[in-house]
């Protein structure tokens, strides 16, 4: 070993040097050193020795009664201002997504919430709307009333369980007084003179068909507010009643009651009734009912859940009906559609895109109808309609009389001869009544390709 200073030779256990007299330290003496040299400058420092300490959980998430009923009233309150039909809450990414349907689009209202925001807007919605808060696991119904701005808005509340969460959809039921007037709903006057001349039979089936959120139920109410005067007993069951009216005897559906819609429909003939309106049910045997009524001398409203007129009859040949009961029932059907109208605030520029969905029109519809595609129109867009071009809905109708084709029901004739009777005959179908609303300038092409062809 070498001094490190004169580098002159030592003795392996030397500490000092002689010749220079300097300190040597052995590899492990001078390791010891850095350490106790180390913990004296840790000693001598002013700053505290760092502690790790394990990471603190957040504190768990807490919701006031309060804040739940704001976080509702705030959505009710938007629904109502945007004009949106429908009130989605949807379990999504853990937690839950919110979405109205405005004018028949769906469209995102409000950032998504936690899984504890979920849990607790569903026990207050379900409360407020009387139904049971513990049961997630089954299909609900009910009715929420909600008074604001000095008015009362009525929802139809659904939930169904879904594979992440439970979901729930508020229905707005907010009728125009003005909508329940036939004239106002966008008949022609062709088709409103027949409509009424059929109001006057003594009996028979009415059905009104079309898609959900096609505006049935406020046609049904429409018909029903003409037959509603002082010699007519007009008694509805309903499952559940969407609106009140004055003079009408509303009888609903109340499954937790026994009030069964075959135990409510026994009683109703029972009651005298000239007119009955049968609303939406879930429960079997209800065209079956409604056609052996209205044999027995009433007059009988009923919807079905199909496109067109023509697949009314269909439906009732397959449930299986006689052909010659199906002539003597039925009266009339009316199929409908909503479709958005063409805002009148928006500059109306040329639609460039008619030919592309005139295209797509004739490739799944016959139609003789001629457009100069040019004269077209559609929304330019302003701060009304939110820039889409598009403000509110009109009502296009399919009416469809059945006493020309009584006799080939009766025969059992194939569907399409029936059908195309009808049109021999003037009375249009519903692509033609679209189409003549795009003449019209109510509408666009691309709405009647959305809404009739492709629904």
């Amino acid at each position: 070993m070498k001094c490190p200073v004169c580098q002159i030779e030592l003795t392996e256990t030397a500490i000092v040097c002689p010749d220079c007299g300097a300190s040597l330290a052995l590899p492990d003496d001078f390791l010891g050193l850095l350490v106790d040299t180390n913990t004296k400058a840790n000693r001598q420092n002013d700053d505290p020795p760092v502690s790790v300490s394990p990471a603190t959980p957040p504190a768990p998430e807490t919701i006031t009664p309060a804040e739940v009923q704001k976080k509702i009233n705030d959505l009710l309150q938007l629904t109502l201002k945007e004009g949106a039909t429908d009130l989605h809450l949807e379990p999504y990414n853990g937690g839950m997504r919110f979405r109205f349907r405005i004018e028949g689009v769906l469209k995102e209202c409000h950032p998504p919430l936690s899984a504890m925001w979920a849990e607790q807007l569903l026990y207050r919605l379900k409360l407020m709307a009387s139904l049971d808060p513990h049961r997630d696991e089954i299909p609900q119904t009910g009715m929420l009333m909600y008074k604001w701005e000095g008015a009362e808005h009525r929802f139809r509340v659904t939930t169904v369980p879904a594979f992440d969460g439970e979901k729930m959809v508020l229905r707005l039921f907010a009728p125009d007084v003005q909508l329940l007037n036939l004239a106002s709903l966008g008949f022609s006057m062709e088709q409103l003179d027949r409509v009424r001349q059929t109001l006057e039979r003594p009996h028979g089936l009415i059905l009104v068909v079309g898609p959900g959120g096609s505006g049935i139920t406020t046609t049904l109410y429409a018909l029903v507010t003409h037959l509603n005067t002082t010699d007519m007993n007009v008694i509805t069951v309903e499952d559940p009643i969407s609106w009140h009216i004055e003079g009408v005897n509303q009888m609903a559906v109340v499954h937790e009651q026994g009030l069964s819609f075959q135990r409510i429909y026994k009683t109703v003939l029972r009651q005298d009734p000239d007119v009955i309106l049968i609303g939406e049910t879930e429960e079997l045997a209800v065209e079956k009912l409604a056609v052996d009524t209205s044999l027995t001398g009433h007059i009988v409203l009923s919807q079905m859940p199909v496109r067109f007129a023509i697949d009314a009859i269909r439906h009732l040949r397959d449930y299986p009906i006689h052909n010659d009961v199906l002539a003597e029932s039925l009266l009339l059907i009316i199929a409908q559609r909503q479709v958005k109208r063409i805002c009148p605030r928006c500059e109306h520029i040329p639609d460039d895109q008619a030919a592309f969905w005139w295209r797509k029109i004739q490739d799944h519809a016959r139609t003789h109808r001629n457009f100069d595609l040019a004269e077209l129109k559609k929304g330019a867009g302003c701060a009304m309609c939110q820039y889409s071009g598009y403000y509110g809905r009109t009502g296009i109708f399919e009416v469809f009389p059945i006493d020309p084709v009584r006799e080939m029901i009766r025969k059992g004739v194939a569907l399409e001869a029936i059908e195309s009777t009808i049109r021999d005959l003037g009375h249009p179908s519903l692509i033609e009544r679209g189409l003549a609303a795009v003449q019209d300038g109510r509408t666009t092409l691309a709405e009647i390709y959305r809404q009739v062809i492709t629904v």
